[in-house]
């Protein structure tokens, strides 16, 4: 699920497994709620993804999803309940989702918000828990490199550079935009053999 902003659950579900884990809150691990959610409905329900856009999402560097570190535990609390629970599930799912974790939900932000030392940190993580995939993800290497050279050389000035940042902020992000990127992102070599991943694990037998 790539977000909790636009899914449609109905009542029975939340009858059956209950509404969202209060808990992690307390332990200051907040953040992946809706994972968690949407984890134990799956283990009970199917679920479909309509193809359409049908949400506008805004984040500002106050918002509870930039704080990394509660993320992060958030995420690693809810990973190690559901590896109890499914032993079953090989290891390197659980590796495969963590690293994907840390590159969409913490190193993007981390660079989004500026915080560059913290963008290098979470794609190591992302790298540590699985390592092929995370060399395929071209967002390693745009952002390593951004970061990097954002971090050795001091910021730039002049005036030319101030107004094409101006132009490019106030043209904002349209809906014809992220349809181009999205074509784009599904030819590129990570989510190739993402898919190539997913048809393994749908059809076990095919191998």
């Amino acid at each position: 699920m790539g977000n909790a902003s636009s899914s449609l659950i109905r009542r029975i579900c939340f009858e059956r497994v209950g509404g969202y884990n209060c808990q992690l809150k307390a332990e200051n691990a907040q953040g992946c709620e809706d994972l968690e959610l949407f984890i134990r409905i799956a283990e009970h329900y199917q679920f479909k993804v309509v193809p359409e856009f049908l949400v506008g999402y805004r984040q500002i560097s106050s918002s509870m999803s930039c704080n990394y570190a509660a993320m992060a535990k958030s995420h690693s609390i809810i990973m190690a309940d559901v590896r109890e629970r499914h032993p079953e599930i090989p290891a390197n799912i659980y590796r495969w989702s963590s690293s994907s974790f840390y590159i969409y939900n913490l190193a993007v932000k981390s660079n989004r918000n500026g915080n560059h030392r913290s963008t290098l940190f979470w794609l190591y993580r992302a790298f540590r828990e699985d390592s092929l995939m995370t060399l395929l993800r071209h967002n390693l290497y745009i952002l390593s490199i951004e970061s990097i050279l954002k971090i050795i050389l001091p910021p730039p000035t002049g005036s030319g550079l101030e107004l094409k940042q101006a132009s490019e902020s106030s043209e904002g992000t349209t809906l014809a935009r992220i349809e181009t990127r999205t074509k784009v992102h599904k030819i590129l070599p990570s989510q190739v053999y993402e898919r190539m991943r997913f048809n393994s694990l749908a059809n076990p037998k095919s191998k």
